[in-house]
């Protein structure tokens, strides 16, 4: 079932601790009404939001619609809109002559099938410059949930599209960024069940990294395959299985997002927040971090600092962050204090600061308020260069010499 979520924000934060926070004559903030999260979307379709950079602009995507928004840098006003209607579009990326790849899905649940979409978009204008719809070779639905780019702008998609005696299969799709022609699809079949691929990557060599839910036993097994493939053709080059708990598809994956390291290693992390690094040579674990429980509502997040340090999501808004070598807690830091507080995006600055976006719950105790100087219903906007106010203690810097650092 889908459920919306009532605001999703985002926040942005360009310096370091409290004290190097500058004024917040320079900052804004936007409420986006056409761009909402939608829970259900993010285990079957994605992380079913997303931001990406644009110059010093953002791109915005994540509804009820397929809608894609630019918004400017310097003030958060709209530059352009695409909107094909009926659908949603879940993820974004930005090639390097700066026009903009969305993917998500045409059509509704409870109407026509869905469409497995992706759309080129002019970054100048938002004009679309080609679109492409991924089918199967039944009729039943199709959807994308993660896009990438590799290194010569041509495309990687990761969702599901509906095979004959198979089911929904995950599915991982290349595309010409010049034209959106299909140039490999690799397919990936449980047991005839429904299956995804909801994240995907590529690796500094254009090697594709994905992860997929298969069903292998119906109702009663399932695990998380992280795969990848050769950047070329295709072809699988190593799996590595993680098998769900409590074995039940879309509700605990054992893995979900990934983030790949300057020399081709892969790290993720599940919804419990446990968080393992992988070999890219041949997928064999490095080392692994547990979790602390099952994170709510929103799907797990991981980012790099420059140095490769893995930042992961935890529970109640939080943040840990591990160390590239053996996975050791550097630092950890928790703004929310309820369960239904939620960390909804993350990113790190160049100079290696951790930038959150969340929100909390609706109703939180006073002494909840008093501990993180937040009230009831919060949550993030875009918003650039906020004042010094401790009502906004959404950056973490180096946590060596960072006041913030919890002990």
């Amino acid at each position: 079932m889908r459920h919306p979520r009532a605001l999703v924000l985002f926040l942005l934060i360009t310096s370091g601790g409290p004290a190097l926070l500058p004024p917040r004559a320079s900052g804004w903030q936007r409420t986006l009404p056409d761009i909402v999260g939608l829970l259900g979307f993010g285990g079957d379709l994605g992380e079913s939001l997303d931001t990406v950079a644009l110059g010093d602009d953002v791109v915005a995507v994540g509804s009820n619609q397929f809608i894609v928004l630019r918004l400017a840098g310097a003030s958060g006003q709209v530059i352009w809109r695409y909107d094909i209607g009926s659908g949603a579009s879940v993820a974004a990326a930005v090639d390097a002559a700066g026009d903009v790849v969305a993917a998500g899905f045409r059509g509704s649940t409870y109407a026509d099938p869905l469409k497995f979409t992706v759309v080129k978009l002019s970054g100048t204008t938002g004009s679309e410059l080609w679109s492409r719809d991924v089918m199967g070779s039944t009729a039943g639905s199709a959807a994308a949930s993660g896009v990438a780019l590799d290194p010569a702008g041509d495309v990687v998609v990761a969702g599901f599209v509906s095979d004959a005696g198979t089911g929904e299969d995950a599915a991982f799709v290349k595309l010409s960024g010049t034209d959106g022609s299909e140039m490999w699809r690799q397919t990936i079949d449980g047991v005839g069940y429904a299956d995804d691929a909801f994240a995907v990557k590529v690796d500094p060599f254009g090697d594709v990294i994905g992860v997929a839910s298969l069903v292998t036993s119906p109702g009663t097994a399932s695990v998380s395959r992280v795969v990848k493939l050769a950047g070329g053709t295709g072809s699988e080059i190593w799996r590595k299985d993680f098998p769900d708990d409590p074995p039940v598809r879309d509700v605990f994956r054992a893995v979900g997002a990934i983030v790949v390291t300057g020399d081709g290693d892969v790290a993720t992390e599940g919804d419990t927040g446990s968080v393992f690094m992988l070999s890219g040579a041949d997928g064999s674990e490095l080392w692994s971090h547990d979790g602390s429980g099952q994170q709510l509502l929103a799907p797990p997040r991981l980012a790099l600092r420059p140095s490769d340090d893995v930042v992961a999501s935890d529970l109640q808004l939080g943040v840990v962050v591990l160390g590239r070598a053996d996975g050791h807690e550097l630092w950890r830091r928790t703004v929310g204090c309820q369960s239904f507080d939620v960390l909804d995006a993350m990113t790190v600055d160049a100079g290696g600061d951790v930038v959150v976006a969340g929100s909390t719950a609706s109703s939180r105790s006073a002494s909840c308020q008093a501990r993180t100087g937040r009230s009831s219903g919060d949550a993030t906007t875009l918003r650039r260069n906020p004042g010094s106010s401790p009502r906004t203690p959404w950056q973490w810097p180096h946590p060596e010499t960072s006041p913030w650092r919890d002990a």
